[in-house]
């Protein structure tokens, strides 16, 4: 009689095991790896070794829901093992860890750990935590004298991959059957799949438009200019007081004498610079171009008090003061607090393996005031700004190689631009504000995004699919 004990048997027996990793080798393989080991026909640390020219991967492959919190998780004590044999590796030749995971259990604070945007602090306190490691005096010697950069550039730049068997053999395939393929079968495909669903459904629908109209102040008060440039104004009367004044236009060629237009009735600050009466005058007898002048110089003052600093035509939320290159702890994110809405990030500092400071990202809105349907409104569109400081812009090549990282179907898909729409909707229609507001505040208002109704849906029919009137045809 034979004696097995499948309970006891090493994960490398494990059919399902193995199966999982034989698709996480082939899903490298065609990204250009190839396979150095693996631990069926080697008993090592790592489950699969892949390299390519330039790149080293250490891979471990769980085909369960793992933690790296649970003290009794084989991973949590797995991934201290991987860090000491990467710390007695000459930088040069160190590999780059990756954990592919059916599952995660705690997945956001697992997030907070093991990704180049983790915060110092977070990593620091699951390091220290090393009770029940159950690892050789030596190894827990070697990790323990590694210093803070060592630490944080293991940690955020191990890759983690969450997907289940079943969706990384759907994954594999799919990439496999593309190479297999010829060009001209690919060009083929694809125009028939273009052709397929370039035409919407039918069916009514409300269309969400970028659109938010603006409400202002029907009168405005003038009064007469000594100075032709508003830059001349400022100058002088920066150069007397100190305090905050009103925001205000002088529009240039419109007459032969200047004057100065706001919102605010009280102007007398900027005496003896204004001569004569302060008197009102109607805003809709403004031409056009008047009055977008107007309300623009108006808007950016609106939004500087919402805590928005403006570069060119977009406007982001900056930090008051610069950070330092290396900062002596981590700064926090900047985050807003609006009603019935999640805490939503909009500012965060991204950091460097050696903790200095790498670029600061902000969330940004485009901004361009026109008219629709007769309405005066804010033409809006959601993007992303770099600072080197949380203030000072990045911008060249720089700026557009860290654009890069939202040209992927993640940041590019139709529900997540809604969704940052909708964000900025609500921050801008909301009564948010981090500077005192000025008194004509409550007049200039502007409404949450335009709706309109449409014959047909912003959708179409599913890959492959096609529609039964065309398949009768």
């Amino acid at each position: 009689m034979s004696w097995e004990d499948f309970e006891s048997e090493r994960e490398a027996r494990n059919y399902n095991s193995e199966l999982y990793k034989k698709y996480i080798t082939r899903y490298y393989q065609t990204q250009g790896y190839h396979l150095v080991k693996n631990s069926l026909n080697e008993g090592t640390l790592s489950d699969i070794i892949m390299e390519n020219k330039h790149e080293n991967l250490w891979i471990e492959a769980k085909n369960t829901q793992v933690s790296i919190f649970a003290k009794s998780d084989k991973l949590r004590s797995e991934i201290f093992d991987y860090f000491y044999n990467w710390l007695i590796l000459r930088p040069e030749r160190r590999f780059k860890f990756v954990i592919f995971a059916n599952k995660f259990s705690r997945k956001n604070d697992t997030k907070k750990i093991l990704t180049r945007e983790a915060e110092k602090g977070d990593i620091l306190n699951w390091f220290t935590d090393q009770e029940e490691l159950n690892l050789e005096e030596k190894k827990l010697n070697r990790i323990n004298s590694a210093n803070e950069s060592e630490i944080l550039g293991f940690f955020r730049n191990t890759d983690v991959k969450v997907c289940s068997l079943f969706g990384l053999v759907e994954r594999v395939r799919d990439r496999e059957d593309v190479f297999r393929k010829n060009f001209n079968s690919q060009h083929k495909r694809l125009l028939r799949e273009i052709k397929n669903r370039r035409d919407p459904i039918r069916e009514k629908d409300k269309l969400i438009l970028n659109i938010m109209e603006l409400e202002y102040p029907q009168i405005f008060w003038q009064v007469q200019s000594k100075f032709k440039l508003k830059k001349t104004i400022i100058d002088k009367v920066r150069g007397i007081k100190n305090e905050r004044f009103p925001e205000f236009v002088i529009p240039r060629f419109e007459a032969a004498e200047p004057v100065v237009r706001s919102f605010e009735k009280n102007l007398n600050i900027f005496r003896p610079h204004i001569e004569g009466p302060i008197y009102d005058r109607g805003t809709d007898r403004l031409d056009v171009q008047r009055k977008k002048e107007l309300l623009y110089t108006s808007l950016r003052r609106y939004l500087w008090c919402k805590g928005l600093r403006r570069w060119e035509s977009d406007f982001f939320f900056a930090y008051d003061d610069p950070i330092d290159e290396k900062p002596k702890d981590s700064v926090e994110p900047i985050k807003i607090n609006l009603p019935n809405r999640k805490l939503q990030t909009v500012t965060k500092p991204i950091y460097k393996p050696d903790g200095t400071l790498y670029y600061v990202e902000h969330k940004s809105i485009f901004i361009r005031l026109d008219e629709f349907d007769g309405k005066m409104g804010l033409y809006i569109w959601p993007r992303f700004v770099f600072t080197y400081n949380g203030i000072n812009t990045i911008t060249g090549d720089h700026s557009s190689n860290l654009h890069k990282k939202y040209l992927n179907p993640k940041w590019n898909r139709n529900p997540s631009w809604r969704l940052r729409l909708e964000f900025w909707s609500d921050f801008l229609t909301s009564d948010y504000f981090t500077r005192e507001k000025d008194p004509w505040f409550d007049e200039f208002k502007i409404k949450p995004l335009m709706e309109y109704t449409v014959k047909w849906k912003s959708k179409t029919i599913g890959v492959n699919d096609t529609r039964i009137d065309k398949f009768f045809n």
